[in-house]
């Protein structure tokens, strides 16, 4: 493949928009020789581009461009046009049957208070391209329970260890698809805090065996009450479980009282009940329980 200028270059990132870091190892033709440096890349704010000259860039100007090995750590999209650009791609590469990725070793994508919805969120999980990440953040996107489905249903992010959907009006429905599904076994931190699971999707969370490497679970404001608490002490599957967040979530005594009497949580070192009801009769359950040396 031809070598390309160094204006196609800056050219194409800017119309991607990234704001991230690349080292890259470049393969210039053009002197016919290898050059074997280190190139870093600071990619700032740029002016928005206007859609003609955005559709102006084919798939292929797209590719050519980035036939340069990269090895590139995080990724933060801001606009989903760029999401929906990324997800064409990704359909383009599975239809010429590409082996190379455009990203083949990103392993963290930030999409966070993007507003890009359930179509964002579904061409985000129908795209090949992040096959290696470990860590996804769509806090504050407005996926909803819909997109929740989607990311339930995706097989493309085998390695995530880190999914932050926070804040995202995901319900009970959504909680429940993605409590069952099968692709996420090596997740290890999980956050939907600020959503409206209720009792209902924290409890199919915790009746689900298939996360057996969950570390960290963040579900304040998630309105799981009582029931929501005693459905988590009831259950055998999070006994790797070291950090719990569940402040604001209307939890009196009697939840309280199910979580300190259950033996299901020999690791655990961080518990967060702030803004509940508790109460002193609850803290003394929690100061006198033999399940938290």
């Amino acid at each position: 493949m031809s070598a390309l200028s160094e204006d196609a270059l800056v050219c194409c990132f800017r119309f991607l928009r990234m704001e991230l870091h690349l080292t890259l190892r470049l393969v210039c033709r053009r002197f016919r020789r290898i050059v074997d440096e280190c190139l870093v890349l600071e990619w700032k704010a740029t002016p928005r581009f206007s859609r003609s000259l955005r559709d102006s860039f084919s798939m292929e100007r797209v590719r050519e461009a980035v036939w340069l090995v990269c090895s590139a750590g995080e990724l933060s999209i801001k606009e989903k046009e760029d999401l929906e650009l990324l997800g064409r791609i990704g359909a383009a590469e599975v239809a010429v049957g590409s082996n190379v990725s455009l990203f083949p070793n990103l392993t963290s994508l930030i999409v966070s208070f993007s507003a890009f919805g359930v179509s964002g969120m579904q061409t985000l999980m129908a795209s090949s391209l992040f096959t290696k990440l470990t860590s996804l953040d769509v806090r504050q996107s407005e996926i909803g329970s819909s997109g929740m489905r989607a990311l339930a249903a995706s097989c493309f992010l085998p390695k995530l260890t880190t999914l932050n959907a926070s804040d995202n009006q995901i319900e009970a429905a959504g909680m429940q698809a993605f409590s069952s599904s099968p692709f996420f076994s090596e997740l290890k931190s999980l956050h939907i805090a600020g959503n409206r699971i209720g009792q209902v999707g924290l409890g199919a969370l915790m009746a689900s065996p298939l996360f057996p490497n969950l570390t960290v679970v963040n579900a304040g404001f998630d309105i799981v009450g009582d029931a929501g608490i005693q459905a988590l002490a009831a259950s055998s599957f999070f006994t790797n479980l070291q950090c719990l967040n569940l402040c604001h979530n209307e939890i009196g005594a009697a939840g309280v009282e199910a979580f300190a009497t259950s033996s299901f949580f020999p690791e655990l070192a961080s518990l967060e009940l702030g803004r509940n009801r508790i109460g002193s009769e609850g803290l003394q359950m929690l100061a006198s329980s033999h399940f938290f040396p």
